[in-house]
């Protein structure tokens, strides 16, 4: 999904319970990150591809899927 139809979907309050269950495991592995300390931005690569990209102080990190982002916020985030 590409950072465009996110923030049009976002912005336009989509009314469509579609449009808002294909945000769902965006929007789950986002507060994933913010609980690991992390922020996390979809975009659009150069390519004009879907990139995720996640911040931390000068920690850059860009993710091409979902399941790429959850598997390395397992390593880094913390233990209780």
């Amino acid at each position: 999904m590409s950072a465009a139809i996110v923030e049009k979907t976002l912005t336009q309050g989509a009314e469509d319970a579609s449009a808002m269950d294909a945000l769902k495991p965006w929007k789950t592995a986002q507060a994933e990150a913010l609980l690991a300390g992390f922020s996390a931005v979809l975009t659009d690569s150069d390519e004009g591809r879907p990139m995720l990209v996640v911040t931390r102080w000068a920690l850059t990190r860009s993710f091409t899927d979902l399941a790429e982002l959850r598997t390395w916020l397992e390593r880094v985030r913390p233990r209780a």
